[in-house]
């Protein structure tokens, strides 16, 4: 989804599988698993029920490696394809 700033933003549902002192993996309703800073989660969460969240592409700060953008460009076009 395209906002009025033009800022792509990718609404995302599944159960949180995992967490750490920093991160946490989702397992989203297509089965695939996504690991995203903690900060993206709402701060009620808990781990094992569905949760729903929204992510702003256009925003810096989802994949914190170099290396790890082009994987995570490729994924995250996929899942926009996916639920568009």
């Amino acid at each position: 989804m395209i906002d009025k700033n033009g800022g792509k933003f990718i609404f995302l549902s599944g159960k949180i599988s995992q967490t750490d002192e920093v991160s946490a993996t989702i397992v989203l309703e297509t089965g695939q698993k996504l690991i995203l800073p903690k900060r993206f989660l709402p701060q009620n969460y808990i781990s094992g029920f569905p949760v729903k969240i929204s992510l702003d592409l256009s925003k810096d700060g989802i994949v914190p490696t170099e290396e790890k953008k082009a994987d995570a460009k490729s994924f995250l076009n996929s899942l926009l394809q996916t639920y568009e």
